[in-house]
């Protein structure tokens, strides 16, 4: 018998007497118990990769943990990651992967001022990148797990990148089905003008009646030249904008998919609730990582519904949201939010109760 391995008559006995700590079991949400540890109405929630700035870590305190991450992500990245983060430069991928890590950073340095919140928040959930944040803060994945996955999406959004004329807009304020039909026109007469595979579409709900579509240069032109004409909408060009969350992204999403489904077998059950930009949706503490892959592997080439993640979490109660990044972009994305719960009724403005935590 190794030396380590546990006879049979003491693994009974273990599992008899109950000495197994409570927290290594996976407790479902129903499941009551003087050691279960009451979650927080708090949602942790990470900025995607618009967030980022020259210098957005000069002042960070420089913790072991810290100093550990940045070496790692130096190591597989391969390039001076603090450098690259003073300096804010080079390309959008570059500052997917820098986003990611800064994430992570800035919630490891979160944990240690507010250790209680970040045990025991209800929720996380991030935007774009930063869904990957939220994945490591809920113990689905390790840093490294995710410094895998955020190199192969940068360099496969950067390929797409190189081979399309990528341009984006945001509108807000226009209805829906509006922008919808404003779309098809500008992809017809893209396809008029003699473009070949003009395309163009809705790569986020960022917030109630706020859109960023993104598609091929011209197209995205067309639409924007109509989009202005609406004097009741907010239409402007959103810079450094790649091909993510549109089927412009197809085959890059199916490169990420594939370093997700190697990485599957390791990852865990997530510890708190954890909300998909792909689906919008809840999934519950304690759940299997296959039950949630396809959500995951489909991130890349479907919309982010963050209008939906934000709205479900305030219908799941959540009252407190701690954005953990670089620069405040959700706490502003909170200003358009008004979110009503008919039973008891109540009007719930996130603006009022999201606090920037950053370097």
């Amino acid at each position: 018998m190794v030396a380590d391995e546990k006879s049979p008559e003491e693994a009974w006995s273990e599992d008899r007497l109950g000495h197994r700590k409570f927290a290594s079991y996976s407790v479902p949400d129903w499941v009551q118990h003087p050691q279960k540890l009451v979650p927080l109405k708090a949602a942790i929630l990470f900025p995607g990769e618009q967030s980022s700035f020259s210098g957005m870590f000069h002042n960070m305190r420089k913790t072991p943990v810290v100093l550990g991450m940045l070496r790692a992500a130096a190591a597989s990245l391969g390039f001076d990651v603090e450098e690259a983060m003073e300096d804010r430069g080079g390309s959008s991928g570059a500052n997917q992967a820098l986003a990611y890590v800064a994430d992570c950073m800035l919630f490891e340095a979160f944990r240690e001022a507010h250790a209680d919140v970040a045990e025991r928040c209800q929720a996380v959930a991030g935007f774009g990148v930063g869904e990957y944040a939220a994945l490591y803060a809920a113990g689905v994945i390790t840093f490294q797990q995710g410094l895998e996955i955020v190199k192969v999406r940068s360099a496969a959004l950067q390929d797409v990148g190189n081979q399309v004329h990528v341009e984006a807009i945001v509108v807000r304020g226009m209805a829906l089905d509006k922008l919808e039909r404003l779309m098809k026109a500008a992809q017809k007469l893209d396809a008029e003008d003699g473009v070949q595979d003009p395309q163009v579409a809705i790569a986020q709900y960022w917030c109630p009646g706020g859109y960023v579509c993104v598609g091929t240069g011209s197209t995205v032109q067309k639409l924007h030249d109509a989009a202005v004409g609406d004097k009741d909408a907010e239409v402007r060009v959103l810079p450094d904008q790649h091909a993510g969350h549109t089927l412009l992204a197809k085959g890059a999403g199916a490169k990420v998919a594939a370093v997700i489904e190697r990485l599957l077998p390791a990852m865990k059950p997530p510890r708190c609730e954890l909300f998909l930009n792909q689906s919008g949706r809840r999934v519950p503490p304690g759940k299997p990582p296959q039950a949630f892959a396809d959500t995951l592997m489909s991130h890349l080439s479907e919309p982010i519904q963050w209008e939906s993640c934000v709205t479900q979490m305030m219908s799941w109660g959540i009252r407190q949201f701690y954005e953990c990044g670089p620069n405040r972009s959700i706490r502003f994305m909170m200003r358009y939010y008004e979110h009503i719960i008919e039973a008891p009724f109540e009007i719930l403005r996130p603006a009022d109760f999201t606090e920037s935590f950053s370097a």
